[in-house]
């Protein structure tokens, strides 16, 4: 876990962390009762919860989704947490809670209404912190103030650190040090309330960055091949490698060239070829940096001016399928609220330098729903509007599953919500329940669902494959890990592996031989220090060798057999193993120097290339051997016309 390089008091901004070779080795410069101590120890949770924490404390799938919430500044996909049956006390193996992660977050809102919860606001995790030692660490001002007006206490951790000693804020720790101990504390109430106690005037950090949008630097990937013929066969086979893991299909579907590797051209390519829209929505929605530049460019290309939160949802949900996942679904919509505001914020300067008039209208229709700049001027800011969106979709939802809720309870679950606190217009929410209420949002689109059917390949079976691969090289031997294609494609690709560049001509033969022996490292499949193969499942499409985990399985890999040839064909061992075919500009100054590329398929959508001198193929069937045999004979004989025919006939 990342929490396990550094302390508590070193997790905050600016301390100083000297690293050795080991990584759980290092000096501690701050004040938290290490100083000059070399030591080896399990580091402070500080707030923070992991994967690995949540699964280990055995806790139901809302719970672990209620503490991804409580680290956010989303208060109505908290509050829907609970609804859903989330537990306000539910805490990781590490006794972290809720109050803890939102400590950490910052967020005073969050804070406030885990408190009103009833929440215990002195829960010490397994290293004796509490709430409050985190929002003092963390420089939460205003967290810190409330959670000492809630009753919080000045105790000590397992290392005898006091909040104050954690404070690296000025302002804070005047708080922390400052504060009457005597003073009237927050009434312990088991809802959250529309009224807005004194304190509350002194801000919240949840509006903290919801003005700052950074974008991702995006540089088009140059493909692996370019493959003009058979082109709408590979279309239809790469729209149904993305139907199964949209991942490996955008990768496939740039790297073979079908597709340029700019995000307008990908995602009018996947609705245009009628790709799964759940698909669509749940990559859009992802944390990769591939899926993010598609979600900005696929969500800024909407038209959103206009409309209004119901309308917003039934834009974006024409083209693809809102997420089940809670936290998929944030992301997106964040995303519509961001263009949403954006796009009107540019109408209103429109208007104001050429006083047009607009193009929509902004009065509600029947049902008494503002759109655009009404529904605008009725708002505080982008992230109250992306809360509503959110608290809607939960709302239609919820009443879609055959639950019942009024428009108090809703009015009263939205209390709050709204930018600093504030609520949102009743006018506005009244009109949006009545709708949704008498099923007037209507998020399926109206087209049928047509899903691309795969081409059927040529051929198709089992085979356990070997591959040798080699690293890329700067001069230095760089170490290539023992480890699979499939393996190195569900880590991620490898940094050490890649293309080569061809060497000159001039470069002495003998010491390319010996660098390149010293690169081919066979794989170690099974861990045991001993060369193994991998069980593979093999499809064979035109020219493309795909290799996949399993039947049914998105490719992890894929092979171009046009410069493939085969080596060997061994009847005894039922093997077959293919190398490169020798051709090209640039004459090969070793025999081995000439390598097949292997593609890999990553699940984020990237693509890498490795290099190998063969790659083996051992059937477990007679009958099998002898049918990838025999066609991978004629498709990769130097003779055209014989590999134009094996390509027309399937074996």
């Amino acid at each position: 876990m990342g929490a396990q390089l550094t302390c508590g008091c070193c997790a905050k901004e600016g301390s100083l962390i000297d690293d050795r070779q080991d990584s759980r080795m290092f000096f501690c410069r701050k004040p938290c009762g290490l100083d000059e101590l070399e030591t080896d120890f399990s580091c402070d949770p500080a707030g923070a919860f992991f994967e690995d924490t949540l699964l280990s404390a055995c806790l139901s799938e809302m719970d672990k989704v209620s503490f991804s919430f409580a680290s956010s500044a989303n208060l109505a996909g908290l509050r829907w947490c609970f609804v859903y049956g989330a537990n306000p006390t539910a805490c990781d193996s590490n006794g972290t809670s809720l109050l803890h992660v939102a400590a950490r977050a910052g967020s005073y809102q969050i804070v406030k209404d885990l408190v009103l919860r009833s929440t215990d606001v002195n829960a010490v995790d397994c290293a004796g912190w509490t709430p409050l030692h985190v929002a003092s660490c963390m420089g939460r001002q205003d967290v810190s103030f409330y959670l000492l007006q809630a009753g919080a206490k000045s105790s000590k951790t397992a290392r005898g650190q006091t909040p104050e000693d954690l404070c690296s804020h000025p302002h804070t720790k005047e708080v922390v040090i400052g504060f009457e101990e005597r003073r009237p504390k927050v009434a312990q109430v088991g809802l959250p309330t529309r009224s807005m106690p004194a304190f509350d005037a002194m801000g919240s950090g949840d509006e903290l960055g919801a003005s700052l949008h950074f974008e991702p630097f995006f540089v088009p990937r140059e493909p692996v091949l370019h493959e003009p013929r058979h082109r709408e066969d590979l279309q239809q086979l790469g729209v149904s490698i993305f139907n199964r893991s949209p991942g490996h299909g955008i990768a496939f579907l740039v790297a073979i060239g079908i597709v340029r590797d700019f995000p307008v051209e990908i995602n009018n390519f996947l609705v245009r070829l009628n790709a799964d829209r759940e698909k669509i929505g749940d990559y859009l929605s992802e944390e990769y940096p591939t899926a993010q530049t598609l979600r900005l460019e696929f969500l800024n290309s909407l038209p959103l001016l206009g409309t209004g939160v119901l309308t917003a949802l039934q834009t974006v949900s024409h083209d693809l399928t809102l997420p089940r996942d809670w936290l998929k679904v944030d992301r997106l919509l964040r995303g519509v609220a961001h263009f949403w505001w954006k796009q009107h914020e540019e109408e209103i300067n429109e208007r104001r330098n050429e006083g047009g008039a607009s193009s929509f209208r902004d009065a509600p229709d029947d049902s008494g729903e503002l759109f655009g700049l009404d529904l605008q001027r009725a708002l505080l800011g982008t992230e109250g509007f992306h809360r509503l969106l959110f608290s809607t979709l939960m709302l239609y939802r919820w009443l879609r599953s055959g639950h019942e809720m009024s428009i108090n309870t809703w009015v009263q679950l939205n209390a709050g919500i709204e930018g600093a606190g504030n609520d949102f217009p009743f006018h506005v929410q009244m009109a949006i329940h009545k709708a949704v209420a008498s099923n007037e949002l209507k998020l399926q689109a109206d087209r049928a669902e047509r899903l691309a059917k795969p081409p059927f390949p040529a051929l198709r079976g089992r085979a356990f494959v070997r591959y040798n691969g080699r690293p890329q090289t700067d001069g230095d031997l760089a170490h290539w890990p023992q480890a699979s294609p499939h393996v190195l494609a569900a880590e991620g690709g490898v940094l050490a592996a890649g293309r080569m560049s061809p060497q000159p001509a001039f470069v002495q033969a003998s010491r390319a031989r010996t660098a390149l022996t010293a690169f081919a490292q066979p794989f170690d499949a099974g861990g045991s220090g001993s060369t193994d193969e991998e069980a593979t499942w093999l499809c064979l499409h035109q020219w493309l060798l795909l290799l996949a985990s399993s039947d049914g399985a998105a490719p992890f890999a894929f092979v171009s057999l046009k410069k493939v040839a085969l080596l060997r064909a061994d009847a005894r061992v039922l093997q077959v193993t293919l190398a490169r075919r020798v051709e090209g500009d640039w004459p090969s100054v070793a025999v081995d120097d000439d390598w097949l590329e292997l593609c890999l398929l990553l699940g984020d959508g990237r693509f890498q290339v490795l290099e190998a001198p063969e790659l083996v193929m051992r059937f477990e069937d007679e009958a099998d051997f002898q049918n990838w045999a025999g066609y991978l004979r004629e498709l990769c004989c130097e003779d055209p016309e014989r590999r134009r025919a094996a390509l027309k006939v399937p074996w």
